[in-house]
C-alpha cells in the first residue's frame, strides 16, 4: 500500500480555524476523495504536539495500491482542481506544506 501525506506545518489563527476547517471539509476533501484509484483518505488535525515537535496543523493521508496509482492520480485535472481550491483558503494558513510518500508495511486492528 502506498501512502501519500501532505503535511501542513504551521498555524491557522484561532479565530480563522472554523472557517479554514470547514473549507477543507466542504471543498477540498470532496475533490481529493475523487482522485482516481484512491483507496482511502483521512484528514488528521493536531490536538497537541509533544517532545518539541514542529507545529503541524493537519495532515492529509491518501492511500493508493501503488506508487504508480498515486502518480497517475496526481497527473489528473483533479490535482489541479484541489490545488486551486486550497489556494483560496491558504491566506489563512501561515507555514509550509510538504509531502511524504510512504509504504504501509503493516496494519493491525
Amino acid at each position: 500500500m502506498h501512502v501519500r501525506c501532505a503535511i501542513f506545518e504551521g498555524v491557522v489563527a484561532e479565530s480563522d480555524q472554523p472557517k479554514f476547517d470547514a473549507f477543507i471539509q466542504e471543498r477540498v476533501v470532496p475533490i481529493i476523495s475523487g482522485f482516481p484509484k484512491i483507496r482511502a483518505m483521512r484528514v488528521l488535525r493536531t490536538k497537541s504536539v509533544e517532545d518539541n515537535g514542529p507545529p503541524v496543523y493537519q495532515i492529509f493521508e491518501l492511500q493508493f495500491d501503488t506508487a504508480e496509482d498515486a502518480a497517475a492520480a496526481l497527473a489528473t485535472p483533479k490535482r489541479a482542481e484541489s490545488r486551486a481550491a486550497l489556494a483560496e483558503i491558504m491566506p489563512l494558513f501561515k507555514g509550509r506544506i510538504y509531502h511524504l510518500n510512504l509504504n504501509l508495511t503493516e496494519r493491525r486492528p
